[in-house]
């Protein structure tokens, strides 16, 4: 991975003031550009409503244990917890086998229509 050189500041880089203008105006082009988010293959975002105690307990985990421990952070730390138990939840209801569905399934909101 190639180092980052560190910008120079916009003074250092001008000795007129329309030197500096110049510089600001090529700055602003460089921000303009919306910064690309890394590409993760196979991962979606996901809003939970968790307990905020248990959320602090997360991140509090997340600081003070090794990383190989939590995941590397709150992501990891929830992921792994999913998978932990998506795994007891498969030995006890689905012989083992993952819960599959050929569409993405839609979770209904509110109370469950009675059958």
């Amino acid at each position: 991975m190639a180092k980052k050189k560190p910008r120079r500041s916009l003074l250092s880089m001008a000795d007129t003031p329309a030197e500096l203008e110049a510089a600001v105006e090529a700055r602003r082009g460089e921000a303009a550009e919306p910064a690309q988010p890394k590409k993760q293959p196979n991962r979606k975002k996901l809003t939970l409503d968790i307990e905020a105690d248990l959320i602090r307990e997360v991140r509090v985990a997340c600081v003070e244990l090794p990383p190989k421990l939590t995941g590397g952070g709150p992501s990891g730390f929830v992921s792994r917890a999913v998978e932990a138990y998506l795994a007891s939840l498969r030995s006890k209801y689905n012989d083992g086998e993952p819960f599959a569905s050929d569409e993405e399934p839609r979770i209904p909101r509110g109370p469950r229509p009675r059958k």
